[in-house]
């Protein structure tokens, strides 16, 4: 059976930790566990166990923004999340259990990589399964959430979140690109992870 990995990436302004917070409303208040510079939320959802990866307990202003979940890690913490995926993984207590991440930290190319290697270890049984989207907006709408946040960003750091996520869809085609601009997605996008969640969809 393996552990399930949930990855959800994006550009800024896409509502990730707005699905976040649709799919796990009382994250902020469950256990927060920390292994060295990796901190993540226990939780039981609907009888599996969920490890959300980040600090959900508050968010933290910086510059004028606020910052939540994976952005409230350390900028070196992806060892260390892939080194603990790596044990659960092959920890049989660990088995059927659900890992969740999203944000720039912990989305990204050497992420997959290490995923693609894990499997490979272990050939002969499912040690590892995955649902990984992009959230996609307009142009248009990200701008008018920028706006709503005041969001201070410079343009250049936006555009290379932009590039980053554009190549990493391009390099692993197991990527879903979802769009998640109006309510009406937003919903879809939830039905749909909650559908995979519940072991309904590889």
């Amino acid at each position: 059976m393996g552990i399930r990995i949930l990855g959800i990436g994006g550009e800024p302004a896409t509502g990730k930790s707005s699905l976040m917070t649709r799919l796990f409303p009382g994250l902020p208040s469950t256990p927060m566990q920390k292994v060295r510079l990796l901190r993540y939320h226990e939780l039981l959802w609907r009888g599996r166990t969920v490890y959300v990866m980040g600090d959900y307990s508050g968010e933290i202003e910086h510059r004028g923004h606020f910052f939540g979940g994976t952005d409230k890690l350390s900028m070196a913490v992806l060892p260390e999340f892939l080194s603990v995926l790596r044990v659960w993984s092959i920890e049989k207590q660990m088995e059927g259990s659900v890992v969740v991440f999203e944000g720039d930290r912990l989305f990204t190319r050497k992420t997959f990589e290490a995923i693609e290697e894990m499997k490979e270890e272990y050939p002969t049984r499912e040690r590892l399964s995955g649902l990984f989207i992009v959230l996609t907006v307009s142009e248009e709408e990200k701008k008018r959430r920028h706006i709503q946040r005041g969001d201070t960003q410079e343009a250049s750091w936006l555009q290379g979140r932009a590039t980053k996520v554009s190549r990493l869809c391009a390099a692993f085609p197991e990527i879903e690109q979802r769009p998640n601009e109006t309510e009406a997605h937003c919903k879809v996008n939830k039905v749909l992870i909650e559908s995979w969640l519940e072991g309904n969809q590889k």
